[in-house]
Order: C-alpha cells, then structure tokens, then sequence
C-alpha cells in the first residue's frame, strides 16, 4: 500500500516505519508471547526501546532452535510478604 501511495504521489505518514524497514532487512525483534494471550496490541510486554512490533506464541514446530536463538528477558523477581 505505502508503495502505490508513493508511485501515486500521494502524502502519507508510514508508522513504525524503521521498525518496517528493519522487518524487511531481517533485522527486527519478533516477542514470544505466552499462549494464552494472543499475539496482538503486545507493545506493553516489551521495552520500548527493543522496537518490537511483531508478536508470536511459540507453538510446536521448530521450538528447540527458536528457544535457542531467541534473546530473552531475565524473569521478573518474585518475593514473598510473610506476615
């Protein structure tokens, strides 16, 4: 679309466009999401400063070498109150 918006000489404003760019070059940020949360509107789960614009759940094929090439985030601490 933003292609023929161009070659049409129309003005458009591209959103995320270097996150697009970057998703294009093969070098963006994909976020594994848990299953149970589809994978969409997820911006809130990642750092912004990660520019992540594309979320996934991890599903069943391929799983060893998506784990193995995935960066992840440390896990948040956990403590408990005892009162």
């Amino acid at each position: 679309m933003a292609v023929a918006l161009y070659q049409a000489c129309i003005p458009f404003h591209l959103s995320e466009a270097r996150e697009i760019f970057n998703m294009v070059n093969g070098n963006d940020f994909i976020g594994i999401i848990p299953d149970t949360v589809f994978p969409r509107y997820c911006h809130s789960l990642f750092p912004d400063e990660d520019r992540v614009i594309d979320y996934m759940n991890l599903g069943y094929e391929n799983t060893e070498a998506i784990i193995a090439a995935a960066h992840w985030y440390p896990p948040d601490r956990i403590s408990v109150v005892r009162s």
